[in-house]
Formats: C-alpha cells, structure tokens, sequence
C-alpha cells in the first residue's frame, strides 16, 4: 500500500506496539542484509530491481498499523529485496517489541529500566550468573514498583 493511501485509511490501533533496542537494532540489520543481497544480485545479473528497499519507517508503519500483530504474536512480513526475491523479516513478541495500552507509561518505564541498567554496567542483570544477580533483579523489581 502507497504512504499516501496508508496515511488516508489510517486508524488508531486498539493495542499499541512499542519496539524495544533490539527490535530496533534487528530493523536496521534487516535493511542492510536486504540492501547488500540486493546488490549481489544485481552485480550477478540475476534479477531486475524496479522496487525499492523498505525502510524503518515503512517496517515501523507495518509493524504498528498494516499488518499489526495480534497481542501476544510475533510480527512476521517478507519485503522485496528485487523484482523476484524478498526477504523474511522476524520481529519476536516481547523480544523486539511488545504491546501496550499505554504507551507514554511503557516508554517510561522502557527509560527508567535502560538507566538502571547503565547505572549496573550490565544489560539483563537477572541472568548472569554472580552471586549479585538476586539482589540486582530485586533493586530493578523495587524501582519499578515504586514508578507503578
């Protein structure tokens, strides 16, 4: 569906997704891994390539009004890389993104759990594996709580 015409039929999703940093790291390997078998493919004579490449805002626009997850699935969608080729993209459920109600609060605590994270020099304390993790998985749990 063309911007212009996905822009006309827009409405408001009942649930909303909020993508995480890897899901946003993944949409970004995914364009370059299209862009670089596009160019193999190309430079091999094997296709034509009167399409263009999807970008983050097109992925973004599929992923949260087009062909929007249903709660609780994975966001799955092949993209044109050529003419006769595409590419998977796989987006998993409360991995690359998740879905919420309440965005402005998601992202909020999206924020206070990436500073506390910094703050302990570590990205998923709870599953390392020295004899801190207990207490750094409880110190994350508290400082949630008392945002809630």
């Amino acid at each position: 569906m063309p911007r212009k015409e996905a822009a006309d039929n827009f409405s408001c999703p009942s649930v909303y997704h909020v993508l995480t940093k890897t899901g946003n790291q993944k949409i970004k390997e995914f364009i370059k891994k299209c862009e670089e078998k596009r160019e193999l493919i190309l430079k091999n004579g094997i296709d034509t390539a009167n399409v263009e490449i999807m970008n983050e805002g097109d992925i973004n626009i599929d992923l949260f009004f087009n062909n929007s997850p249903s709660k609780g699935e994975n966001f799955q969608h092949a993209y044109p890389v050529t003419d006769h080729f595409a590419q998977d993209l796989v987006l998993e459920y409360e991995v690359d993104f998740f879905d919420s109600e309440k965005e402005e609060h998601t992202i909020s605590i999206l924020n206070v759990v990436e500073e506390f994270l910094k703050e302990k020099e570590c990205e998923i304390p709870w599953q390392q594996s020295d004899g801190d993790c207990k207490v750094k998985k409880q110190e994350l749990i508290e400082r949630l709580r008392k945002f809630l």
